[in-house]
């Protein structure tokens, strides 16, 4: 599907990777980040989409905080309802910090990761792991803020859709 879009849809470069093994999320994350150009890096997980204003709107704040991870607001789509969740820009490093702890502390995260606008500089400071086959978004998440002090920012727009559904990884697992 993605190579039917060409190369540059709509200017933008894709990057597509095909493992000749399964080699985990984590470990094609993190070939993907070392082989792609750009300033900043965004994933987009197969069964969510991104809206039309996503990498506009990310772009936008990025100008005014390149040095953060920007994440958006979501649109949740369960039982033929869609509800709009998001978050909030809490008022410090250390209260994100805080509520990335009790996320985890219930296996679940608040950062839905095909909303993240990561810097590329970001992966200098933290990698994706190769050995986790699940969960690599959660410890990204975890080491990135707590481990290396890189800053998180809510972007307060729903820019991503994404359905819960019984195949989901995360439900799955017992993560969701």
């Amino acid at each position: 599907i993605i190579l039917s879009y060409g190369e540059k849809p709509n200017g933008i470069p894709l990057i597509y990777i095909k493992n000749n093994e399964n080699i985990g999320i984590g470990g094609t994350r993190k070939k993907l980040v070392a082989r792609s150009g750009g300033d900043a890096i965004s994933f987009l997980s197969s069964d969510d989409e991104w809206l039309p204003e996503f990498l506009e709107k990310m772009e936008k704040y990025d100008i005014m905080h390149p040095d953060e991870i920007l994440f958006s607001g979501n649109i949740l789509e369960q039982d033929g309802k869609q509800i709009i969740t998001g978050w909030q820009q809490l008022p410090s490093h250390e209260d994100f910090c805080m509520a990335v702890i009790e996320s985890a502390k219930n296996y679940r995260m608040f950062v839905n990761f095909s909303s993240v606008f990561i810097p590329k500089m970001a992966f200098e400071k933290c990698k994706f792991r190769s050995e986790y086959r699940i969960g690599e978004d959660l410890m990204y998440l975890l080491e990135s803020a707590l481990i290396h002090n890189i800053h998180y920012r809510y972007i307060p727009h729903a820019l991503i859709r994404y359905k819960v559904h019984k195949n989901m990884t995360t439900q799955i697992k017992g993560f969701g």
